[in-house]
């Protein structure tokens, strides 16, 4: 950016890439800032990860605020982002999906979920049965510690959560939703992690699918 003097008075408007203008009295002169509107598909494909991620936190919000707490100036929202960036693919028509088998949804020093199972009687059954083993050994599992459990209908992304209802040592959970009835057992992905009483810290997320009683 430079400042200039012109015998012609005020000066304004462009002249290719140049732009002038003026600012506390003076003629300045500057540069145009160029618009990136480069498309390639490495691009487009960043556009859709990012897309069906954005979605998926929209859906699972109150789950990873739990799970993900702001850290070194990252909030919940970009740790989500970060962690499950690469669990998603991208097909040649640009098409995301992401893999609920590895998601992300929390960290942190407390115990995970151990002996995570999600029984769904039948498909037409509207509640998948969510148990584990209660771990408590006094430090990184208490008793009190919380567990929240989240349900992915695969096909669609559709989630079903069940936060803080019952304790890592009062399993097991039911999980009733209409939502679920008609689903098939194999495509209802069932996570889980467990946080402390007072939502200090929490655990890593476990990941099962759900099973036929």
């Amino acid at each position: 950016m430079a400042t200039i003097y012109s015998p012609l008075g005020d000066i304004s408007g462009s002249v290719g890439n140049l732009t002038f203008s003026k600012r506390n009295g003076q003629n300045v002169l500057g540069q145009k800032i160029a618009t990136n509107t480069s498309n390639t598909p490495a691009q487009q494909e960043t556009r859709a990860k990012f897309s069906l991620l954005s979605s998926l936190y929209k859906r699972m919000a109150a789950a990873v605020l739990l799970g993900l707490k702001a850290s070194g100036g990252a909030s919940g929202y970009n740790q989500f982002m970060a962690n499950n960036f690469d669990f998603v693919s991208v097909d040649a028509q640009m098409n995301a999906t992401a893999d609920y088998t590895k998601l992300e949804l929390s960290e942190g020093a407390v115990l995970e979920v151990a002996g995570l199972k999600g029984v769904k009687a039948t498909a037409a059954a509207d509640t998948v049965t969510v148990s584990w083993t209660n771990n408590t050994n006094g430090n990184s599992a208490l008793g009190t510690d919380l567990v929240n459990v989240v349900l992915v209908k695969k096909t669609t992304g559709e989630v079903i959560m069940s936060l803080g209802a019952k304790a890592r040592s009062a399993s097991p959970l039911a999980v009733q939703d209409a939502r679920l009835a008609g689903v098939a057992t194999a495509d209802v992905q069932v996570l889980a992690f467990a946080q402390r009483a007072d939502g200090s810290d929490a655990s890593p997320t476990t990941r099962i699918v759900a099973s036929v009683s």
